[in-house]
């Protein structure tokens, strides 16, 4: 199938719509999915897509393959009125690999505000490093993603990414992964991806790539799997278990 994207890119207080329009030629075989560009496919349903917490100052229609649309905006200075600082030690405790102690910071806060997507973020993230804990960090994230679509209105026809939290795309997949769940998680690694799309070449980049084309193979889109196949080697040229996977489309 090929698919040729058209964009319109319009700026709305605090974020960005990316209106797509896919057009295609007829494929007798039925797909779900459908490539946006080289690199990215997204749900043949889905007509747009809309990134929070960019700043753009894009006017134009016409927007290019690779071009940039925007910054991410700046954080907030303060994460929450009454926690702040007890996010700002469970982070330093993660960076200092102390995964249990950061997590058990933001216990108290995660209770009384369950709401905060930064105590939410902090906390699933120290979580999952935890041997024992995933099965919380798996919960947390995944109140979180949805808390996300629901602040961010998502609908069935479109993605909303929300800048900030993209890390919480990722990791939530990785553990749907876990469970061989490839419906729920191949949806969050479309929106990494998408979110991402400067890292191209990096490892996140290539490791993503490598989920898409497990997802894509075991949900029996085996055409897009070996497009993404392809793109992994391209980075990774040694991946063996991309290689079998290869092996076994042919």
């Amino acid at each position: 199938m090929h698919v040729i994207p058209y964009y319109l890119i319009t700026e709305n207080m605090n974020r960005i719509f990316l209106l797509i329009l896919l057009l295609f030629s007829i494929n007798t075989v039925a797909q779900e999915y459908v490539f946006l560009n080289d690199h990215c496919i997204v749900n043949k349903n889905v007509v747009a897509i809309n990134f929070f917490h960019i700043t753009s100052k894009v006017t134009k229609e016409d927007i290019k393959e690779g071009e940039k649309i925007g910054s991410i905006q700046k954080l907030p200075e303060f994460y929450s009125k009454v926690y702040h600082n007890q996010i700002l030690e469970s982070q330093a405790l993660y960076e200092q690999g102390e995964f249990e102690k950061a997590a058990n910071k933001l216990k108290v806060a995660y209770k009384y505000e369950p709401s905060n997507f930064f105590i939410a973020e902090n906390y699933a993230r120290a979580l999952y490093k935890v041997d024992g804990k995933r099965s919380k960090s798996f919960e947390v994230y995944k109140k979180l993603v949805n808390q996300l679509d629901l602040q961010h209105n998502e609908q069935s026809n479109e993605l909303t990414i929300d800048m900030w939290h993209r890390e919480v795309y990722w990791k939530l997949a990785t553990l749907y992964l876990d469970i061989q769940d490839y419906e729920s998680a191949i949806k969050l690694l479309i929106k990494f991806q998408l979110s991402i799309t400067s890292f191209i070449g990096k490892p996140i980049y290539t490791q993503v790539l490598e989920y898409m084309t497990e997802c894509t193979f075991y949900l029996n889109e085996f055409e897009i799997s070996k497009k993404y196949a392809q793109n992994t080697l391209k980075y990774d040229s040694e991946n063996s278990y991309i290689k079998e996977l290869l092996k076994k489309m042919k």
